[in-house]
Parts: structure tokens; sequence; C-alpha cells
């Protein structure tokens, strides 16, 4: 489980950006909430403040449809990244790719909010 250490009392974004032919719906949440839903290839969102998020788990979930070409080689050329930012640093996250069916995959990315 990879963790993002926040600044005290810093205001927190996420980051998305894809690089697929696939077509993606996408999910950010916090805590088993979603907090945004998105159908565009790179969007970012705000989280909170990190007093108010420290602890809490941050997740991407990417659905990833593959209407033309092999799901194996759309997988592997498919890039997703997540990146937490607080102002004064920022780290981005690869997302983990899962093949579902022959037409879906699923990418995800899990990162703990910590004040360091």
């Amino acid at each position: 489980m990879d963790t993002f250490n926040m600044q005290s009392n810093a205001t927190v974004s996420a980051s998305t950006n894809i690089s697929s032919i696939a077509v993606v719906g996408s999910n950010v949440l916090l805590n088993n909430e979603i907090v945004k839903k998105s159908i565009q290839y790179k969007f970012s969102t705000d989280l909170g403040n990190s007093n108010a998020i420290n602890g809490k788990m941050a997740r991407l979930v990417v659905n990833c449809f593959v209407k033309e070409g092999n799901i194996d080689t759309v997988m592997a050329d498919t890039k997703i990244s997540f990146t937490l930012s607080d102002g004064s640093h920022s780290h981005a996250y690869e997302a983990k790719k899962l093949k579902i069916f022959n037409d879906l995959f699923v990418a995800t990315a899990d990162v703990t909010l910590k004040i360091s």
C-alpha cells in the first residue's frame, strides 16, 4: 500500500492522466465515498484539507472498455497516473491493471493519506 505524506493544514488535490485507446469511466474515492466521477482522460479534483483527511484512503478506479484491438495489447499500452499534491509537493502513482473480460479491464491505485 502506498502512502502520500502531506503537509499539515494543506489543500490536497488528486489529478488523473489516462493514455489509452480504451473508452474509460473513472471514479475517485475518499474512504470508499465517491468524490469525483469522470469520462475524461485527464481531470483533477480537490480531496480537502490535509487535517480533515489524515489517515484516509484515496482511491482511483478506472473501468476501461476495449472496443477495438486486442485487450492484452491495449492493457500493455495503457498508462494511468494518479497524482496527489498538497501544494508544496506531489507524487504520481501508477495504477495497477486487471483484465476482467475480453473487452474490459480495471485499473486501480490506492494511497493512504498521512500528515508527515
